[in-house]
């Protein structure tokens, strides 16, 4: 790891302390699943940091000036992108995802790690959910991502090399 990742991590872990995903888990564990699949799917250290930090906003106290002053521009404008406001329509925010090409790569494996977690839970009509937004996401890859494999569970994005 190197230092932007190995402080998000820290910094999220931090942040979400005491937070729940579901009933049973601490949410730690939801945060390094998707930190784990940027990871494995060889994206860059700042979509790892990303990774680690794409709830922050949503789920903290976090302020976006606080997360751009420590993570810089780019890194708080893609967990920007990755925030849903209270109210917000799901297609909205999806559509605010798309946005940022950092954003929409994550989103992708935040949704294939709730698939995840779904499945396992069986909650079938929240992993309809998350299926028809991967599909929609799919369709907003930047240029450089390419074909997510629906045959699989969960789907996996694979990069143009």
């Amino acid at each position: 790891m190197n230092k932007l990742i190995d402080e998000a991590r820290e910094f999220a872990l931090k942040k979400h302390e005491g937070q729940m995903y579901g009933k049973n888990e601490p949410y730690s564990i939801h945060l390094e699943d998707v930190a784990r699949r940027v990871a494995e799917d060889g994206l860059s250290d700042v979509h790892v940091a990303v990774a680690w930090l794409h709830d922050i906003l949503e789920d903290t106290d976090v302020l976006y000036d606080e997360l751009e002053a420590l993570f810089g521009h780019e890194v708080a404008k893609a967990v920007y992108y990755m925030t849903k406001v209270k109210g917000e329509m799901y297609a909205d925010y999806l559509e605010c995802v798309s946005v940022n090409p950092i954003s929409v790569v994550v989103k992708i494996h935040d949704l294939k790690s709730n698939l995840g977690a779904a499945e396992r839970k069986k909650k079938g009509k929240l992993a309809s959910r998350y299926i028809n937004a991967l599909e929609y996401l799919e369709c907003r890859l930047p240029q450089n991502f390419i074909d997510i494999d629906f045959s699989k569970s969960p789907p996996k994005v694979t990069k143009i090399k």
